[in-house]
């Protein structure tokens, strides 16, 4: 783990990577989709906890975010 990240809640800096798992893996799906269009790939979630404090802070990879959100498939105005 990276030495100099904090807690986005406490500070603290133990902190542990993983996942959030249920059934399937937690992905993340914009809402401004247009009805009828399906996204060309999933975007999985990652998670770090703080193992001080409890907080989890969730995030995805911004490249595979942006590829996954275009013009053709969004709406702008929702």
């Amino acid at each position: 783990m990276n030495t100099s990240a904090k807690c986005d809640k406490c500070g603290g800096g133990n902190l542990e990577p993983g996942r959030v798992q249920g059934h399937f893996p937690l992905e993340f799906y914009p809402t401004k989709k247009k009805p009828g269009k399906w996204l060309p790939a999933h975007v999985p979630v990652t998670g770090i906890a703080c193992l001080d404090c409890g907080a989890i802070t969730l995030s995805a990879d911004p490249d595979k975010l942006k590829s996954s959100v275009s013009a053709e498939l969004f709406s702008p105005e929702q």
